[in-house]
């Protein structure tokens, strides 16, 4: 089980995300965002698991891991638009149920950021970013 590729995959199956970032997925990239890559796109990082609990319910243990979403365009509105079809569209905040091969119990989105970058090549074009941290609970397998 791997929560972050789990989560790219759940994300690929919601057409709030896939009408943005193309079906076949090319534009969601793992860690870090390549260079000259075509926006909008998205990069998710897992940044942290803090490894099973007991949950009260009786459930299977669960690990926690808290995942970074950044959401790329050349407006600052056009990237805010891929933050909320990851977050709104895909139903992610408060997502409950299977995500690929990863039973989630609760998805909460902690925080989110926009941010920019100055053009380094002497022209006037800004890349624009939303940076959204979730908070998944989900059973270690």
């Amino acid at each position: 089980m791997d929560i972050g590729k789990d989560l790219r995959t759940y994300l690929l199956t919601q057409s709030a995300v896939t009408d943005l970032v193309g079906a076949s997925g090319s534009r969601i990239y793992q860690d870090h965002l390549p260079e000259n890559a075509t926006l909008p796109a998205a990069t998710f990082q897992v940044l942290s698991t803090d490894p099973a609990h007991d949950l009260p319910d009786g459930d299977a243990s669960a690990s926690f891991s808290l995942i970074q979403v950044v959401s790329y365009d050349d407006t600052a509105s056009d990237a805010q638009t891929l933050a909320n079809a990851i977050r709104r569209g895909a139903s992610l905040q408060g997502y409950r149920g299977l995500m690929d091969s990863t039973w989630v119990h609760a998805v909460i989105c902690s925080d989110e950021r926009r941010e920019s970058d100055q053009p380094t090549d002497g022209s006037d074009v800004w890349r624009y970013y939303v940076i959204q941290d979730y908070e998944i609970a989900h059973v270690d397998t």
